[in-house]
């Protein structure tokens, strides 16, 4: 990111990264309140909800701008998609969007169910968290541990979403760990695991 409110393509820009961290307590409300709906869920209707194909683990080895450019689609906002990709800041048009009352589309487009969607929200709420902790999206963050073997980056994914680790990408990491043995690898993977510290919540206030 750039000072001054300047930005690359496909980057949001410091005054609008400010403005997100801005809805960090709202982010981590809707966060919360899902996960507390899901938890007092009966089993068998969260099996029903959830269905046989809920893992989103996978949605972090897509480019986040194209895991968010999905959510969408499977929303039924695909008309919604290509005018924010026309209008000249797209990200100020997401951003504005948020603070809209948007019910949404009244049905879902075939073939995307119930618990899709709940995937797909999920993984958007950990994706921002990964933004506002890191500055990197998780699939930013998969990407850098993809191309470069970062570990540091793997074991931040796996602070913000474990789930992250039925991701291609990390899975193979932890296997080659398993094959060498490597007990360091798994004492940070344990660790990571606790999720983000106070630390990195409170590492970075921008006013």
């Amino acid at each position: 990111m750039k000072d001054g409110g300047q930005k690359d393509f496909g980057k949001i820009s410091t005054l609008q990264f400010q403005g997100l961290v801005r809805k960090l307590p709202e982010v981590k409300g809707q966060r919360q309140e899902m996960a507390r709906l899901l938890s007092e869920m009966p089993a068998d209707k969260f099996d029903a909800l959830m269905g046989d194909d809920f893992n989103w683990g996978v949605l972090y080895e897509l480019p986040f701008l194209q895991h968010i450019a999905l959510a969408f689609v499977a929303f039924g906002r695909a008309d919604w998609l290509h005018a924010a990709a026309s209008s000249p800041d797209p990200q100020q048009y997401v951003l504005d969007a948020i603070d809209r009352d948007d019910e949404g589309p009244g049905e879902l487009p075939p073939d995307v169910q119930k618990g899709h969607l709940v995937a797909l929200v999920y993984s958007l709420q950990r994706t921002i968290l990964s933004i506002l902790l890191y500055q990197r999206s998780l699939s930013g963050l998969v990407q850098e541990v993809r191309e470069t073997g970062n570990l540091d980056a793997l074991f931040n994914a796996v602070r913000v979403d474990r789930a992250v680790m039925s991701c291609p990408t990390i899975a193979n990491r932890i296997a080659r760990a398993e094959l060498r043995g490597d007990k360091p690898f798994f004492l940070r993977l344990r660790n990571a695991l606790k999720g983000p510290m106070h630390k990195h919540c409170g590492r970075r206030q921008l006013t």
